[in-house]
C-alpha cells in the first residue's frame, strides 16, 4: 500500500510533454481567437520549467554513481543535496507558475466556447492531462523539499535511471513517506463518521500494533480492538510440524538437498498436498531433483495459469489420483482448497521478503537509527502475516484436518521463531522433531486409510517433541 504513495517525475520525457503543452496552447489560442499573451505566458513557464529540468539532470548525473546494473540511487537517511534542494525549489516554482498559466488558458476557453463547445471540448481534454502531469511535479517536489520533523516518519528519497528515448538516459524523482498511515489519515479515516475493518491477519505475532502504526490508525484514542477466535478446532484438527531440519535456509543449495530429501516422506500418503516456496529457483530445482516417480504427482506454478493449476489439481483428487501443488507467495492467500484437496501444507522456508524497495530501505535505515531492531520489528511482524496466510490453506471447513510442515529450522530454534510458533499462528497442536509415523489424534475415513501404510511400519523417533498450543 506504501508503495502507491510515492509521487514521481521523469526528466527527460518531462520536457517532451512541456513542449507539447506549449505548442498545445498556442494552437487552442489561435484556433479560438484568444488573446496572444495567454499563450506567451504558457510558453515562458515552459521555457523556465525545461531549463530546471536540464539543470537537475547534470546534477543527478555529477552526483549520482550507479555500479553496474544498479537502477536505483537513494539519498541516505533521506537527506536531499544540497544542489538538488536548490534547483528543485527553482522546479517547483516554475512548475507552480505554469500551472497557473494554463488554468488561465483554460478559464478563457471556456468562456469562450459559446456556440463551438465540440472544438473547445478537444483542447480542454488535452489541457487537462498536462495539468494532470504537473501536479505529479508538484507533489513530487513537496515531498521532496518537506522538512522532515524530529521523531516522525522520514520522507524516503531516490532517483531511478532508465533508458528513455532513443536509448538516452534518463533519471526519474521519486520521493514518498515511508508509512502510509499520514495519506490515510488525509483520505479515508479523517472523513469517515465510523469504519469497520476486519482481516485474519490484521494481528501480527498477537499484536495489533505494526497494523495500526501502518494504517495511521493509532493516532485515534477511542479505537475499539477485536480478536475474534477462529470457529475452527486447530489443537484437534491439524498439526504444525517442524522438523528437525539440519540446513540453514542461508546454505541454499543445502536446504535445497534437504528439502527434497524430506518432501517423498512427507507427502508420500496425501491425496492432496501444496508446498510453498519462498523462491522460484529454489522451487524449480526441487521440482527437477525429485524422482520421476513422485514428480510425476507435482503440478508447478508457471507451468499453466494459475487457474488452470487448481483445476488439474482438483481433477486428479476427484479421479483419486495424489496431486501435489507447488507454488510461491501468489498460492499462499486467496487460495481453497477443503478436504482431500489440501491435507498438507508443506512451507519450504518462512517468507522473509528483501527489503527491495527505496521506501523498506528507509524505513528500516529509520529504525535502525533509533536504536531499535528494524528485524524485529519490522521483518518478523511482516514474515508473521505472512506465514500465517499460507498456513490457513489447511483448514477450509469445520469437517478439514492435517498438517502444516514448516522445513526452515529457524522456526523451532530462535526466539523470534518461537514467537511467531506461539503467538503468530493459530492454536495448532505443535510437534517439534520427527514425528511418529503413527495415526493422527484426528482421524477421517479418507485420513484412516491413507495413514494405514505408515501406521504399519511402527517406526518411532525419540526426538519428537509436542508442544501445547
Amino acid at each position: 500500500m506504501v508503495e502507491h504513495c510515492a509521487s514521481r517525475h521523469s526528466l527527460k520525457g518531462a520536457q517532451v510533454w512541456i513542449e507539447r503543452a506549449a505548442a498545445l496552447a498556442k494552437d487552442a489560442t489561435a484556433a479560438l481567437r484568444l488573446d496572444p499573451p495567454l499563450a506567451e505566458a504558457v510558453a515562458a513557464a515552459s521555457l523556465a520549467l525545461d531549463e530546471r529540468m536540464d539543470a537537475l539532470h547534470a546534477a543527478i548525473g555529477e552526483h549520482c554513481r550507479f555500479e553496474g546494473q544498479e537502477t536505483v540511487w537513494r539519498c541516505l537517511h533521506g537527506v536531499l543535496p544540497d544542489r538538488w534542494r536548490e534547483i528543485g525549489g527553482g522546479l517547483a516554482q516554475a512548475a507552480a507558475t505554469m500551472v497557473r498559466a494554463l488554468q488561465a488558458l483554460r478559464e478563457a476557453m471556456v468562456a469562450a466556447a459559446g456556440d463551438r463547445p465540440a472544438q473547445v471540448q478537444a483542447h480542454l481534454s488535452g489541457l487537462g492531462f498536462y495539468l494532470g502531469k504537473l501536479a505529479h511535479v508538484e507533489q513530487t517536489w513537496a515531498w521532496m523539499l518537506r522538512e522532515d520533523a524530529p521523531q516522525t516518519l522520514p520522507t524516503a528519497r531516490w532517483i531511478e535511471r532508465h533508458a528513455g528515448a532513443a536509448h538516452a538516459q534518463d533519471y526519474m524523482v521519486c520521493a514518498a513517506p515511508i508509512g502510509g498511515g499520514e495519506k490515510l489519515r488525509e483520505l479515508l479515516w479523517e472523513r469517515a463518521g465510523a469504519a469497520v475493518l476486519t482481516s485474519a491477519t490484521l494481528r501480527a505475532c498477537g499484536r495489533f500494533e505494526p497494523f495500526l502504526e501502518e494504517s495511521g490508525l493509532s493516532a485515534y484514542p477511542a479505537l475499539h480492538r477485536l480478536d475474534v477466535p477462529s470457529p475452527f478446532d486447530y489443537a484437534r484438527r491439524a498439526t504444525l510440524h517442524v522438523p528437525r531440519v539440519q540446513a540453514h535456509p542461508k546454505d541454499a543449495a543445502a536446504h535445497t538437498r534437504e528439502v527434497l530429501e524430506r518432501l517423498p516422506a512427507l507427502l508420500e500418503y496425501e491425496p492432496g498436498a501444496l508446498v510453498l516456496f519462498a523462491s522460484g529457483r529454489q522451487m524449480r530445482e526441487v521440482h527437477d531433483g525429485l524422482p520421476e516417480a513422485f514428480r510425476s504427482r507435482v503440478l508447478m506454478q508457471g507451468q499453466v495459469s494459475r487457474q488452470e493449476l487448481i483445476a488439474r489439481h482438483r481433477q486428479r483428487v476427484d479421479r483419486s489420483e495424489p496431486s501435489i501443488l507447488f507454488g510461491l507467495a501468489s498460492l499462499a492467500e486467496g487460495v481453497d482448497l477443503p478436504g482431500d484437496y489440501c491435507t498438507h501444507v508443506v512451507v519450504a522456508k518462512l517468507p522473509f521478503a528483501v527489503p527491495s524497495s527505496p521506501m523498506e530501505q528507509a524505513r528500516r535505515e529509520w529504525v535502525e537509527r533509533q536504536g531499535r531492531s528494524a528485524f524485529m520489528e519490522l521483518s518478523v511482524p511482516e514474515v508473521g502475516i505472512r506465514l500465517a496466510q499460507a498456513v490457513g490453506r489447511l483448514l477450509r471447513t469445520h469437517q478439514d484436518s492435517g498438517t502444516v510442515s514448516v522445513l526452515d529450522p529457524r522456526l523451532g530454534s530462535t526466539h523470534w521463531g518461537r514467537l511467531l510458533l506461539l503467538r503468530g499462528l493459530p492454536p495448532f497442536r505443535i510437534v517439534i522433531g520427527e514425528r511418529p509415523m503413527v495415526q493422527t489424534e484426528v482421524e477421517t475415513p479418507a485420513r484412516a486409510s491413507r495413514v494405514a501404510p505408515a501406521r504399519r511400519t511402527g517406526r518411532q523417533h525419540a526426538d519428537a517433541a509436542a508442544v501445547p498450543a
